[in-house]
């Protein structure tokens, strides 16, 4: 695990941030967890994840593909 993420704007809501592919969210406290993949690891450069206020479904997900020391940035949205 990289990290534990709280949704900000949906209390119900919760990510684990790995340091793979695979990740996992919790949309009831934490009574179930579902998990998902990305296309990339998560960015070490800034936080794996940014919400919408408005829509708690809509998250961009920022992540890194890296080739030795060189990493680009992505960003997937969800």
């Amino acid at each position: 695990m990289l990290e534990l993420v709280m949704h900000p704007f949906n209390h119900d809501r919760a990510y684990i941030i790995t340091e793979d592919r695979s990740h996992w969210m919790t949309k009831d406290q934490g009574k179930s967890w579902e998990e998902f993949t990305t296309d990339a690891k998560a960015s070490i450069f800034r936080e794996a994840l940014t919400f919408h206020a408005g829509d708690p479904d809509r998250i961009i997900f920022n992540g890194m593909d890296c080739d030795g020391i060189f990493c680009e940035e992505l960003v997937g949205i969800s």
